[in-house]
């Protein structure tokens, strides 16, 4: 199961995820994938297009090398119901990984205003439980539990992958003087790829004799119809899966006269307030799909013997508790919506200081789970750029994943980097993550930086001057 989940979350693509390119989306030189964490930002941008044409990543989690490979066979062969995977995750887990595979642009119409298309692959996954127990009775590591009694334990995995077809525009609204007020939105149709929850709640029972005896739990093993085509080894069904969605952002930049060319593009500092993964998907439920309330006085451990799948799971649960699959066909999974704030500061010389701190609501989007935890971030980003290179060494804070550090090198139309490769060998080396990528854009400047470096010195204006050294 673990190699499922690592898998799925490194093929798919989220937006607010932890280190998601190496601090390059926070930059002025940034194009598209500023609507990572701002769609405010693609307006009086420096650019008057700016394409994703190519984008390559790859995942290391402990020893594994994780590549991007075809979806539904990585899937197929990756133990996606590798239950002995499943219940060896820790007690609070969240694995979070972002990845650009589609080409995507923006488009600048005016001065003001500007528009952009994306396509994403996104995924997520969240596990969390009060202890370790359901790993001691998986493995039959009882000994230690024997005339124990266990009262509201908890166990709770959640894992979602789609695909979102994106739509963005941008505005400035407000030019005044030192002042400029940017909005910008995203509108999303989104198409579900597959989706699970696996719930054990007030969850109650005393150990006696190599048995579980008085037990009493609400326990919910819902997934989607994809999932059992991608173990048939077919491709996901696309029935019934589809939803919508909106990213939402308003920026503010002071730009005192030398920052700036026929009164527009640069800045001495910029502030930003963003809503992210505002949505939901419908999903169809798949045929073994569980959702009841057990109650048992006897139950022997034998029963979930040489169980690895999660049909051979529901099976026995359904054996165990005399139930029958839910009923109901659909079920909605909300987006993880994310509240970003983004401050930016220009230190001169090409040097800029950006702080991220954003909050993940996983308790919005999972109704009824209250031992969820949001995910609170922080990311500080000190980089050095100007059109034609850029040094980006993002320092990231997470409440889930701790500390990261990592670096982005720019230069042109190439940019390679990694989210974490001066922090993954300080955890131990089945918890180590690192992530690497290449990409190729399409970046086209505006007129008036395509001609500034042309200039003859003599006839250029202090400002000028300014402005070509700070950008060449």
């Amino acid at each position: 199961m673990r190699s499922f989940l690592i898998l799925l979350a490194s093929l798919f693509i989220h937006s607010f995820s932890y280190g998601q390119w190496g601090g390059y989306e926070t930059g002025i030189f940034s194009g598209v994938h500023a609507l990572y964490i701002q769609p405010a930002d693609i307006a009086n941008t420096h650019y008057k297009f700016d394409g994703n044409l190519l984008s390559l990543k790859l995942t290391l989690f402990g020893n594994q090398v994780v590549p991007e490979t075809s979806v539904a066979g990585a899937l197929t062969s990756s133990g996606i119901f590798d239950l002995d995977r499943y219940f060896s995750l820790k007690s609070q887990e969240v694995v979070l990984f972002a990845n650009t595979l589609l080409p995507s642009g923006i488009f600048a119409i005016n001065q003001k205003m500007a528009v952009g298309f994306s396509v994403r692959l996104n995924a997520f996954l969240i596990n969390n439980s009060s202890n370790t127990i359901l790993k001691q009775i998986y493995f039959n590591e009882i000994e230690e539990l024997d005339g124990q009694e266990f009262d509201n334990e908890f166990v709770s995995t959640y894992m979602h992958g789609w695909v979102s077809y994106n739509a963005s525009f941008a505005s400035v609204l407000i030019n005044k003087d030192k002042h400029l007020f940017k909005f910008g939105t995203t509108v999303k149709f989104l198409q579900g790829i597959a989706s699970a929850k696996i719930e054990f709640k007030d969850l109650s029972f005393n150990v006696e004799n190599d048995e579980l005896q008085n037990l009493e739990a609400n326990i919910a093993l819902v997934y989607s119809e994809s999932i059992d085509d991608l173990v048939d080894g077919n491709s996901p069904r696309l029935k019934g899966r589809y939803g919508g969605g909106v990213d939402i952002g308003f920026s503010y930049e002071y730009r005192p006269k030398q920052y700036r060319i026929n009164n527009y593009l640069g800045y001495k500092f910029k502030a930003g307030i963003s809503l992210l993964q505002i949505g939901a998907i419908t999903y169809q439920k798949g045929e073994s799909s569980l959702d009841f309330r057990a109650g048992v006085e006897h139950l022997s451990l034998s029963t979930f013997e040489s169980v690895q799948t999660f049909d051979e799971f529901s099976d026995s649960l359904k054996s165990a508790f005399n139930v029958e699959n839910d009923s109901s066909e659909i079920y909605v999974f909300k987006l993880p919506m994310v509240f970003s704030l983004q401050f930016d500061y220009n230190l001169g010389k090409n040097f800029y200081l950006h702080i991220n701190p954003s909050i993940t609501f996983f308790q919005l989007m999972i109704k009824g789970d209250d031992n969820l935890t949001n995910s609170y971030r922080v990311a500080i980003t000190p980089r050095f750029e100007t059109k034609r290179y850029g040094v980006y060494l993002p320092l990231i804070y997470d409440n889930h994943f701790k500390f990261s550090a990592g670096i982005s090198l720019r230069w042109k139309a190439f940019v390679i980097g990694s989210s974490n490769i001066f922090s993954r060998w300080f955890y131990p080396k089945d918890e180590q993550i690192g992530t690497f990528y290449g990409m190729i854009k399409i970046p086209i400047l505006q007129k008036e930086f395509r001609d500034l470096g042309k200039k003859k010195r003599k006839a250029q204006s202090p400002d000028s001057r300014y402005l070509q050294e700070r950008l060449k």
